[in-house]
């Protein structure tokens, strides 16, 4: 199935928080569910215990926009969780919460938005999450779709071309990854919208890309 959001006034946002003491993600999410009340937003909470218990479920769905990340945690960090998420999702907003001054230089490669320190108050948080729905709310076209390996949302502007094989459509991206979706060569075409062109039966590039055309 595939899902696109091109963006609009409304925000439905997708929030994780990761923090291994109950109660403290019990008050995180009191604080964001009171700031998307403020907001009118749509916001989907859920919540983890363990980087690992995490790291499970974003096998199976990647469609997090916004991840409030505990640094210290028992076994996996913080920092070595974003590492990984930041495989999959260059676009997620990355907050770090910690007890700790000298683990905020740790989290610099992993682009996190913000750093928070604990006790986390609620006007400090409300800034952070409205700098980061500013930039969530920037026009533009992601995909969502199932793939063998969970559900991933992947922005159009990373799509080189996309090539269809059987019941299956593999996507080139910019990085030079290829992911495969379970979809048609149709209905890909329909979601990725007027910034793509279909040039083979099999073939779909985006016209980003193109440097040159000829005879």
């Amino acid at each position: 199935m595939l899902e696109c959001d091109k963006g609009g006034d409304r925000l439905d946002l997708k929030f994780v928080i990761c923090d291994d003491e109950r109660s403290q993600r019990e008050y995180l999410k009191k604080l964001v569910s009171g700031w998307g009340k403020l907001h009118l937003y749509a916001l989907e909470i859920k919540e983890f215990d363990s980087a690992e218990a995490f790291l499970f479920d974003y096998e199976a769905d990647a469609s997090a926009d916004i991840l409030l990340l505990d640094i210290q945690m028992k076994q996996m960090d913080g920092v070595t969780l974003a590492k990984s998420v930041r495989l999959k999702n260059n676009h997620i907003q990355i907050i770090f919460i910690t007890g700790y001054a000298e683990f905020i230089s740790e989290g610099y490669e992993v682009s996190a938005l913000h750093y928070l320190m604990k006790p986390v108050s609620a006007e400090r948080l409300y800034k952070v999450l409205d700098r980061a729905a500013v930039i969530l709310s920037q026009p533009q076209h992601s995909v969502v779709f199932e793939s063998e390996n969970g559900r991933l949302r992947i922005p159009t502007d990373d799509i080189v071309s996309a090539e269809a094989f059987a019941h299956e459509v593999e996507l080139t991206m910019k990085n030079g990854e290829q992911q495969k979706i379970k979809a048609g060569i149709s209905e890909v075409e329909k979601a990725l919208g007027s910034g793509f062109f279909r040039c083979h039966r099999s073939y779909i590039i985006g016209l980003n890309s193109v440097r040159r055309i000829s005879r």
